[in-house]
């Protein structure tokens, strides 16, 4: 007789053991569906979507008066959807951007070709440290301007 009270009790810890594996189970995939279809996932259309510019700022050394520098910058759009370039700017005349690209599909990127010629004002006005700003402006209204920077040290001979 307490051969079959050993065999119910083993049959029956075997089922409990079952039964919690299952249950678990069921709980993982709902919480998997319940990730998948989040509120702002679903809001998007998207996950892990960024509109990006890199990098954030540039210095651009020492830069004689009278000379023009250049460097590059990279946009990427990482979203799904196709991001379009709606301007470009910059916060003063002595610096320029354009884009080589306007309408960027899903993770797709460009660059950003930038110049700066301090000597556009005439005077002394970009001697020393300057930091200028550059605006790209999109239709992504998560991401409707993007800013990145240069600095630079402006001189006005090679020997200083």
């Amino acid at each position: 007789m307490n051969f079959n009270r050993i065999i119910k009790l083993i049959v029956v810890i075997v089922l409990t053991f079952a039964a919690v594996f299952m249950a678990r189970s069921v709980i993982i995939q709902n919480d998997l569906k319940e990730t998948k279809n989040s509120p702002s996932q679903e809001a998007s259309g998207e996950s892990n979507s960024i509109v990006l510019i890199t990098p954030s700022s540039q210095n651009l050394g020492k830069v004689i008066y009278g000379d023009v520098a250049t460097t590059t910058f990279t946009l990427t759009n990482s979203t799904s959807k196709t991001l379009k370039i709606t301007r470009v700017s910059t916060s003063c005349g002595c610096t320029k951007a354009e884009v080589e690209k306007k309408d960027l599909g899903a993770n797709e990127m460009t660059v950003v070709k930038v110049s700066f010629d301090p000597a556009v004002h005439k005077d002394d006005t970009d001697i020393g440290e300057v930091t200028r700003f550059i605006y790209v402006e999109t239709d992504n209204p998560d991401f409707p301007q993007l800013t990145s920077t240069i600095t630079a040290n402006v001189i006005k001979e090679a020997s200083q």
